[in-house]
């Protein structure tokens, strides 16, 4: 774990901290060579490149997923926010039980099997 992600969640209010760490938890579940780095101010996941980010949203009961590429992903749940954004789209998570939602961990799923994919294209050029 990341001393500097620690940092993070130690400062965030409690009912957030508990969602942001349980989603913490599964990101780093998702695959043993997924790495943790604290980067633009929030913990970012990697695999070969960033594929997701945790944040509080500021005055707000709830945490964003961030999901780098998650226009590309598919949502038959349409459980993704942000979709105004042009590549990035949210998963928003009140409570540490919506981390455990299926759709949430299928698209987690789907946004590290992406950064696998494109990794491995990568590689072969």
């Amino acid at each position: 774990m990341n001393a500097a992600v620690d940092f993070y969640l130690e400062a965030q209010p409690d009912a957030l901290r508990t969602t942001l760490m349980a989603a913490r938890r599964l990101l780093l579940s998702l695959d043993d060579r997924v790495r943790e780095e604290f980067k633009y101010g929030v913990p970012m996941y990697y695999y070969h490149r960033p594929f997701a980010y945790l944040t509080g949203v500021p005055r707000q009961p709830y945490a964003h997923i961030g999901l780098v590429q998650g226009v590309n992903l598919p949502d038959p749940d349409g459980i993704l926010t942000g979709l105004d954004k042009k590549q990035v789209r949210h998963l928003r998570i009140a409570t540490p039980a919506e981390v455990a939602h299926p759709g949430v961990l299928t698209l987690l799923h789907e946004a590290l099997a992406f950064d696998q994919a494109r990794g491995a294209v990568k590689r072969r050029r």
